[in-house]
């Protein structure tokens, strides 16, 4: 049986291929992975390791050729790849530490003018 779902999410999502690097705030690890989909609020990557809920992650995502991000950002939601040793994760953009310029740019690439 078919059941209307609504979409919660509050912002327009971009799917993508970019390279992010990230450290997990007082972890040692860090690490490099790809981006799944980007929006304003937050955005979607692969992992090799599991990282817990909550985990403050700090992020250097490729927007294009020149450029490059910094952000703050926090897990939401974490699940393990059917069939794989990996994980996708779901990560909300702290809004209250992240520079307007960057606001900026993730806003540009996610709605580019045509």
């Amino acid at each position: 049986m078919y059941q209307n779902v609504q979409e919660k999410r509050s912002f327009q999502r971009v799917a993508c291929r970019n390279v992010v690097k990230f450290k997990i705030k007082d972890s040692l690890e860090s690490g490099g992975c790809l981006a799944r989909d980007i929006s304003d609020g937050g955005i979607k990557i692969n992992l090799n390791e599991f990282v817990p809920l909550h985990s403050e992650v700090n992020l250097e995502v490729q927007l294009a050729t020149q450029r490059i991000v910094d952000c703050v950002a926090r897990i939401v939601w974490i699940e393990k790849m059917p069939f794989m040793d990996r994980y996708q994760a779901g990560l909300e953009f702290d809004n209250n530490r992240l520079e307007q310029d960057v606001k900026i740019k993730i806003h540009g690439y996610t709605h580019p003018r045509h």
